[in-house]
């Protein structure tokens, strides 16, 4: 198992654990494990990355925390940037923003050499974007694809879905630890100075038909590769293709971004990962 870390300190001025404040983004690759003789099993870990939440986010957290929305600045989405391509929306089923799926994408890393994650930027540009699928309009199967992506957009001949939906979301108060979930009044439970968290669970996984379509366009047959991993919060939305709705996600901001080395899946190499997000 490989765990690379992504941190943003917003808020520290002591070394102590117990009492620093940070939002941390943990990704763990639940692949790698290490058998030894023993029959113990060790868990690779290496960390990447720094700088998770972007500001598009961040502000978010703080027009709801203070009620104001007068220093609010426009920050690039997927569906902006994707605004002639993307598939309408016939109705909005939720207005929140939730955590609602992925993109990977290329340019976080040159080779082994990762580079710093700009809290300023969208996450994504449109040379670095990979569709998850990418195919033929007459091969477009919505009522299949629909089930585990999202982000449709038909560019000329191909209509591509940028966004793989999240196979589990879910959060919880706990130790930092992991030991124990707090319950109600954790003061009287919990003595001394023990350091809490509360944790964003997600989960999503990398299949045999994901990213192959694109790579083998542009010549690629025997690897994919990616170096940076987005995770993107939007409202849910329906859209209504050849006689049938199907829900897709509008307002896809960037939340997080971990900028890793560059990552490569051989064409029968499937992937499962978490994506957690700690608030200490």
């Amino acid at each position: 198992m490989r765990k690379l870390d992504d941190i943003l300190s917003f808020s520290s001025s002591l070394d102590d654990p117990k009492h620093s404040n940070e939002v941390r983004g943990v990704l763990i690759k639940k692949e790698d494990n290490v058998t030894l003789p023993s029959g113990r099993t060790l868990f690779r870990r290496t960390k990447s990355g720094e700088n998770t939440m972007l500001i598009g986010v961040t502000q978010l957290l703080a027009e709801f925390l203070t009620g104001k929305r007068t220093n609010k600045i426009q920050v690039l989405t997927l569906d902006e940037d994707l605004k002639t391509t993307i598939t309408p929306t016939s109705s909005i089923v939720k207005n929140e923003l939730n955590y609602c799926g992925v993109m990977l994408c290329n340019g976080g890393a040159d080779g082994a050499v990762v580079k710093a994650v700009n809290r300023y930027a969208p996450g994504f540009t449109a040379a670095t974007r990979i569709p998850w699928r990418m195919v033929k309009k007459a091969s477009d199967d919505p009522n299949t694809l629909y089930q585990n992506y999202a982000g449709r957009s038909v560019e000329g001949n191909d209509v591509k879905y940028y966004l793989k939906k999240l196979k589990k979301i879910d959060w919880v108060n706990r130790t930092v630890d992991g030991e124990q979930k707090l319950t109600d009044r954790p003061e009287n439970s919990l003595t001394g100075s023990v350091a809490v968290e509360t944790v964003i669970q997600t989960e999503f996984n990398i299949t045999l038909q994901d990213m192959a379509e694109y790579y083998k366009s542009i010549g690629e047959n025997v690897r994919r590769k990616f170096s940076t991993i987005c995770l993107f919060i939007g409202n849910t939305v329906n859209v209504h293709l050849n006689g049938s709705t199907y829900t897709d996600h509008r307002n896809l901001l960037v939340a997080n971004q971990l900028n890793i080395e560059e990552e490569y899946l051989k064409q029968n190499k499937e992937a499962e990962y978490e994506y957690n997000v700690h608030f200490r």
